[in-house]
């Protein structure tokens, strides 16, 4: 289990969407949706605002996972975005 640290902007369905995931202080992930089963929050700040700061126990597989995807992700829209630009700039 990794302790990590993360602003939570509330629950979609049964996730929890996370916005900036810390490990040892250091953001890992800009944001991701954490499955609500897989996350076992040890400390948060809730007071009834929009936003909140939330110490918690996630698996160590769940979060690679997520980082992952992200690069997938980036890559993705990366290569995409190269093909639209090379495709529009053709002058044949």
């Amino acid at each position: 289990m990794l302790k990590i640290q993360f602003i939570s902007l509330g629950y979609v369905g049964k996730a929890i969407y996370a916005q900036d995931i810390k490990l040892n202080g250091q953001i890992i992930l800009p944001s991701a949706y954490l499955a609500q089963s897989m996350v076992t929050i040890i400390d948060d700040n809730d007071q009834g605002q929009d936003a909140v700061d939330v110490t918690a126990l996630v698996p160590t597989w769940l979060i690679q996972a997520k980082i992952d995807d992200y690069k997938a992700e980036q890559t993705e829209a990366s290569t995409a975005t190269v093909d639209s630009i090379l495709a529009s700039a053709s002058i044949n």
